[in-house]
C-alpha cells in the first residue's frame, strides 16, 4: 500500500470510485447512440471510455495492493495510459478525414505493442519496500526509451492535430468544442505522464505532500476524461462539428430543374452560380440515365479537390458540394434533408414554383453545417 494513514488511502480510493460510475454513464450513453447509427466516431469513443474504466480499476488496485502484485497493477495502468495516447489520436484522425488507418498509426502500433510486449516479457519495474514511491525502474533502459518515444510521438501528433482542427474551424461552435476538447485531453491524457514525472524527481519530500500531489492528480486527470466525454456528447448530436472540411454550398432543386432553396457557405460563390449548377446537376443526371439505359441517379460526383453529393427524394433533390466526403457529413446531410422533407411536405408535393416558403430552412441548414 502506498500510504500507511487510512484516510489517504479512503480519499485516494473514492476518486477512482466516483469516476468509475462516470465513465459507466459516458459508456452507456455512447453504446446507445452507436446501436442507433453505427458511427465509426462512436464506435471508438466506446473504446477509449472502456479504456478509462479499466483505468481507474486498476488505479485502485494500485492503491489498496503492495509488493508483487501492485506492481503488475502499476505496470497496467502504464499501458492503459499509452492506450489512451494511441486512441485518442484514432479518434481525432477519424474526425479529420475519416482515416481507419494511417502512417502515423501505424507508427505508434509499432512503438506501443513493442513497449507493452516488453513490460509483459520482461517486467521494467520492480517493488522497493519502505520507500514512498514503491515502484522503479529496472534496468530495461531500451524498453523505457521505446516508451519515451511514444510518449513524445503521441503527444506531437494529438497537439499538432487539435491545432490544426483549431486553425481550420469555420464556425466559433467548432472552436469551442475543440478549445474543450484540448483541456480534456491535456488533463487526462498529458498530465498524468508529467505528474509521474515529477513524482520520480521529488524523492525527498513527506508522505502528506505526496498524498496531496497524488490526490490533485487523480481528480485531474479523471475530470479530463469526463470534459472529452461532454464534448464528446455535444459532437454526437452535431459530428460535422470537428471536421475540416467545409460545405461550399447546399442545393435543392425539384425534380423538374427548378431551383427550390439553396444555401452558400462559401463567399466565392454566387446565386447565379447555383442556378447554372442547378441546371447542370440535372442535367448530368438525365445525360446519364439516357445514355446507361438505367433508371439509377447519380448519387456523387467527384472532383480533383470537391466532392459533389446528391440525395434523391421523391418530390425533391438535394445536393451539397463539400471538400471530400465524411461519414459526419453524409449523417449531415441526410439529417438536413429528412428535416427538409418532413418541414415543407405539404409544399413539395403540391410544388407550384413558388420558392420564397422554402426560405425559412436555412434554420435546418444552420443546425447541421453551420
Amino acid at each position: 500500500m502506498i500510504f500507511q494513514n487510512e484516510f489517504f488511502v479512503e480519499i485516494m480510493l473514492l476518486i477512482p470510485l466516483i469516476f468509475l460510475t462516470v465513465t459507466i454513464v459516458f459508456l452507456i450513453l455512447f453504446i446507445q447512440e452507436y446501436l442507433k447509427t453505427k458511427h465509426k466516431m462512436i464506435g471508438y469513443l466506446i473504446i477509449f471510455f472502456l479504456n478509462s474504466l479499466f483505468l481507474n480499476v486498476f488505479q485502485v488496485f494500485e492503491i489498496i495492493t503492495s509488493g508483487e502484485v501492485r506492481v503488475y497493477s502499476y505496470m497496467i495502468v502504464e499501458v492503459f495510459t499509452m492506450l489512451s495516447f494511441y486512441i485518442m489520436v484514432v479518434i481525432l484522425e477519424v474526425f479529420e478525414r475519416d482515416v481507419s488507418f494511417s502512417r502515423r498509426q501505424s507508427i505508434l502500433s509499432i512503438l506501443i505493442f513493442t513497449s507493452i510486449g516488453g513490460m509483459i516479457s520482461t517486467p521494467t519495474f520492480k517493488s522497493i519496500p519502505g520507500q514512498i514511491f514503491e515502484i522503479t525502474w529496472a534496468d530495461e533502459e531500451n524498453l523505457v526509451y521505446i516508451q519515451i518515444i511514444f510518449f513524445i510521438v503521441a503527444a506531437i501528433s494529438l497537439i499538432s492535430m487539435l491545432y490544426r482542427n483549431y486553425k481550420t474551424a469555420w464556425s466559433i461552435k467548432q472552436k469551442k468544442i475543440i478549445r474543450w476538447l484540448f483541456i480534456g485531453v491535456f488533463f487526462s491524457i498529458f498530465f498524468p505522464i508529467i505528474a509521474y514525472l515529477i513524482i520520480i524527481f521529488l524523492t525527498e519530500i513527506s508522505e502528506l505532500i505526496l498524498a496531496i500531489f497524488l490526490l490533485l492528480s487523480l481528480f485531474i486527470m479523471n475530470s479530463g476524461s469526463i470534459i472529452i466525454g461532454v464534448a464528446f456528447l455535444r459532437v454526437k448530436k452535431e459530428p460535422w462539428l470537428l471536421q475540416r472540411q467545409k460545405v461550399h454550398l447546399i442545393i435543392v432543386y425539384s425534380r423538374d430543374g427548378i431551383q427550390i432553396y439553396s444555401k452558400i457557405f462559401n463567399k466565392s460563390l454566387s446565386e447565379s452560380k447555383t442556378v447554372l449548377l442547378t441546371g447542370s446537376f440535372s442535367a448530368i443526371t438525365s445525360l446519364f440515365q439516357e445514355t446507361t439505359e438505367t433508371a439509377g441517379a447519380v448519387k456523387s460526383v467527384l472532383l480533383e479537390d470537391k466532392e459533389l453529393r446528391i440525395i434523391n427524394k421523391d418530390h425533391f433533390v438535394c445536393a451539397i458540394l463539400e471538400d471530400y466526403s465524411t461519414q459526419a457529413s453524409e449523417s449531415a446531410h441526410e439529417n438536413f434533408t429528412k428535416d427538409f422533407e418532413k418541414a415543407f411536405k405539404e409544399e413539395l408535393e403540391g410544388f407550384d414554383g413558388e420558392v420564397s416558403v422554402f426560405q425559412s430552412a436555412d434554420q435546418i441548414a444552420s443546425k447541421y453545417f453551420s
